[in-house]
């Protein structure tokens, strides 16, 4: 069984945080998670699994993607270089990173 909390807020709680609607409910989520899981919170001797709100937001997205372009690595890409494309600039750009360490060292054969 899941349930859902709301927590009701004004215009000014936003101000004083200096904070849009979405950076304060991501915020209060990740605060009220760490508190919950917090060490030594839970009393029944096992260690709280910890699921970082972040990471499972993000899980989320790429699952709705996916089934978007029925899972289709090729779609996907395609999509993301058309939004780059009407976005006017690149979403990431690796061109100015350089592979270190052993798997850079395997490729060039040294």
């Amino acid at each position: 069984m899941t349930y859902q909390l709301t927590i009701e807020y004004g215009d000014d709680v936003l101000l004083n945080m200096g904070m849009r609607k979405e950076e304060f409910d991501q915020e209060a989520r990740f605060l009220l998670a760490a508190k919950l899981y917090e060490p030594g919170r839970r009393n029944d001797g096992r260690l709280a699994m910890w699921k970082d709100p972040i990471v499972e937001e993000v899980h989320r997205i790429r699952k709705k993607l996916s089934a978007k372009f029925d899972h289709d690595i090729d779609a996907i890409c395609a999509d993301a270089r058309a939004r780059e494309r009407k976005a006017g600039q690149k979403v990431v750009d690796l061109s100015s990173k350089k592979v270190r360490g052993p798997l850079n060292r395997a490729r060039s054969g040294r």
